[in-house]
């Protein structure tokens, strides 16, 4: 009887463990699942952080999942703090943290509602490995939905992309592999073919070498650091149009020795080195943009750096105009430059007088950080240094894109301000004047930074645009980087009739005849063509119809045609006394409470009879009229 009982007993135990590890591999096989949506629209929302208290960390992809494995943990409770990167979960637990805990079943899907924080909308990750990786674990993914590592390529820096011959190209900066680094860039076409729909994470085709990996994309014979600044499409003769590009290489971080110039290689799907120029200028990222500059076609490579659309001028940058406040000095001048001598344009007022000079000194922001720290420029007089209007907040530098916003009937600017932020601007000429700007994308402690503006992706006349950037641990959060996602490009969109692009613009003082000025909005200077007759900016209000916002009110000049100056009220004056009263010169702010419902700053606006406006952060007048936005070739809808 003993012998049954403990051969009953063994039978049992073997049962068991051979059951045993079909079980577990059941509860591997079929994860719990979050996936992370936007409340407002519905969309998922890729690069959601979560964190148990044991440090476990996992990222959702662009599907907005996160397949959650861990054996030990099925069929329990889990505290996971939420990380949106500009996302936020709406309620906050007793440790006042914002977090979730689920019971993780096995095969379950928990559906997780995000709050945007943000204008911006995070669409999906365009470049590396893992994209899909939790939404292919747990059986979610969709039919665009690709897991081929192409170009074995798993992070890259700063995308440089520009259209030719009806294709998308773009180029990159280093490029990582699963195992080597690639120090000379890589590139490739993105698939564009039928309708391009930027609403789909974007394909890339990357130039492969024979073993498949992507390319090199200059090579100049020895080592260090090659970093392509901007590519061009110029017309060449009875070649027709090739694309052009600048690099800059440098032997380490901090020291650059070359900038040099190369055509790209259809068939060899590579650039050919045309030109070098031993430098000392250091890499900075370009996006370049079609101008016409005096009724001729120009590309403006920086705001502060224009060629001529031709091989011989792009190659030759001492052809180029660049936007300066400094003149040549005869004698010893207030600074050196390459061994010359300047001194700082000043008008009669004692303000700088920016210009566009070819072959000059552009005054990019270092170079207007050496000229304050000199003590030849006051912090008033700063060009391309916005003012976050939620936060007050100055931009430390520019890198981003200018394209002209059909929409916005104004130049835009994406650009980085402090670490992790994105910030929108208007101005109402090329170089501004940039004044004031808006967050619209923000990361948890992590860095995005070379923000482009694809324009040629732009919807709705330009209502609906595009962007990328490089996300990153560079700079910040030392020691940890984001899983698979790390050193790679996400696209964003942004909807520019959100309320809070709503930005004040400049009021000028416009000399209207001899001793007599009123104030009007870049849109009227432009209108009755009086830029030659601004005199300074005023302050800055909003100047677009409020529509159903109430805490902005219409001011009304009431300045009879003999006035002096103009008398400004928000009543609607009698038509018969006064110039002009069709319409608001501008609108203000009501009061502080109208501020706060904008989430704009009450400590930057100052009062003023008529309400509250905002002071003009630069004295300025950055203005260039004579910059007309060129031909985009694309695919915009």
């Amino acid at each position: 009887m003993q012998k049954i009982q403990k051969l009953l007993i063994l039978t049992g135990l073997f049962i068991v463990c051979a059951t045993l590890p079909t079980f577990c591999d059941q509860v591997i096989a079929a994860p719990f699942v979050l996936k992370f949506i936007d409340a407002e629209t519905g969309r998922p929302v890729p690069l959601v952080e979560v964190e148990a208290f044991n440090g476990l960390r996992q990222v959702s992809d662009n599907l907005g999942h996160i397949a959650i494995t861990e054996p030990d943990v099925a069929f329990s409770n889990l505290r996971l703090v939420i990380r949106g990167n500009g996302y936020r979960y709406p309620e906050v637990d007793l440790l006042g943290e914002r977090a979730i805990n689920p019971q993780v079943l096995p095969g379950d899907c928990m559906q997780v509602k995000l709050e945007r924080t943000v204008a911006a909308e995070r669409l999906y990750r365009i470049t590396g490995a893992g994209r899909y990786r939790d939404s292919i674990l747990a059986g979610r993914s969709e039919q665009h939905t690709d897991n081929w590592l192409e170009g074995r390529v798993i992070g890259l820096d700063s995308a440089i992309p520009v259209v030719w011959n009806r294709r998308l190209y773009c180029f990159w900066g280093d490029t990582l592999y699963p195992d080597r680094l690639n120090l000379s860039g890589s590139g490739g076409m993105i698939d564009t073919f039928g309708s391009p729909d930027p609403e789909v994470p974007l394909k890339v085709q990357y130039f492969m070498d024979k073993d498949a990996y992507a390319k090199p994309m200059i090579e100049t014979g020895s080592p260090g650091f090659v970093w392509i600044e901007a590519v061009i499409p110029l017309k060449y003769g009875r070649h027709g149009e090739i694309l052009v590009a600048r690099y800059v290489k440098h032997k380490t971080l901090e020291e650059a020795v070359e900038t040099g110039f190369a055509v790209f290689q259809t068939l060899r799907h590579k650039f050919s080195i045309i030109k070098r120029i031993r430098s000392g200028r250091h890499h900075k990222s370009a996006h370049a943009m079609p101008v016409v500059q005096n009724e001729k076609p120009h590309w403006a490579i920086q705001p502060w750096e224009i060629t001529a659309a031709e091989m011989q001028s792009f190659t030759n940058p001492d052809s180029y105009f660049n936007y300066s406040c400094l003149e040549k000095a005869d004698k010893k001048g207030e600074l050196q430059v390459e061994g010359r001598q300047y001194r700082v344009r000043r008008d009669r007022h004692g303000r700088p007088v920016f210009a566009w000079v070819q072959g000059g000194v552009g005054c990019h922001p270092s170079q207007q950080k050496t000229l304050r720290q000199a003590g030849l420029l006051k912090s008033d007089e700063s060009w391309l240094q916005l003012t976050e209007i939620g936060s007050g907040k100055t931009s430390p530098d520019f890198s981003g894109s200018i394209s002209w916003n059909n929409f916005r009937n104004r130049w835009v600017m994406i650009s980085q301000g402090h670490t992790g932020e994105i910030w929108y601007a208007e101005a109402d000429t090329f170089t501004g004047p940039w004044l004031y700007a808006r967050r619209v994308v923000e990361h948890d402690t992590y860095n995005f930074y070379n923000p482009v503006h694809h324009r040629w992706f732009d919807r709705n006349g330009g209502q609906t645009i595009y962007f990328e950037g490089t996300y990153t641990s560079f700079f910040t959060r030392d020691g940890y980087k984001t899983p698979r996602a790390d050193y790679n490009q996400v696209m964003y969109r942004l909807k520019l009739d959100h309320p809070h692009l709503r930005l004040p613009q400049p009021i000028y003082r416009v000399e209207t005849s001899p001793g007599r000025w009123r104030l009007l909005s870049g849109q009227k200077v432009a209108a009755a063509n009086l830029w030659s007759k601004i005199q300074q900016i005023e302050f800055c209000a909003f100047t677009d119809d409020p529509g159903s916002i109430a805490g902005l009110q219409p001011v009304y000049d009431h300045a009879a045609a003999g006035d002096r100056e103009p008398d400004l009220r928000t009543s609607k004056p009698d038509m018969r006394a006064v110039e002009n009263v069709s319409e608001p010169v501008f609108y203000s702010l009501r009061n502080a409470s109208a501020a706060a419902e904008l989430e704009m700053s009450a400590d930057l606006v100052k009062a003023e009879s008529f309400g509250l406006v905002f002071p003009a952060t630069s004295r300025l007048l950055t203005l260039s009229p004579e910059i007309a936005p060129g031909i985009s070739t694309g695919f915009c809808r």
